[in-house]
């Protein structure tokens, strides 16, 4: 589930992460912020305004995702889980997800059975 082999692969999953962490979930972190972390006194509606960032992060998910399965190829890797999971986070949150591709591909890695075993045991590795 690691990197291609090399440094290139090693940069290209590197390249992933950081989209996925600092890029695609930004929208979907900063509207959970407003709804139920800050306190109230500071609390905006962010919800158009995360709409909209998301939206394009979901072009660049397209983008990068290209004619590929999973983010590194053929291959389903650790980026699939964080992305997967953020897919499922941006969906029970509403979030529009207008791409056949990107929905294509959260179904591939939503619907895998290691996934669902994870939740079953509420989430915990063993």
């Amino acid at each position: 589930m690691g990197a291609n082999p090399g440094l290139a692969g090693r940069a290209e999953m590197d390249s992933w992460m950081h989209f996925a962490q600092s890029e695609f979930e930004a929208p979907l972190w900063n509207k959970l912020r407003h709804r139920f972390i800050l306190p109230k006194e500071v609390r905006v509606d962010v919800g158009p305004a995360a709409a909209h960032d998301f939206a394009a992060e979901v072009k660049a998910l397209d983008r990068r995702l290209g004619d590929k399965p999973f983010a590194l190829g053929d291959r389903f890797s650790a980026v699939d889980v964080l992305l997967g999971d953020m897919g499922g986070w941006a969906r029970a949150g509403r979030f529009p997800i207008e791409s056949e591709r990107v929905n294509a591909y959260f179904e591939r890695v939503l619907s895998r059975p290691a996934r669902a075993r994870a939740q079953a045991n509420g989430g915990a590795m063993r």
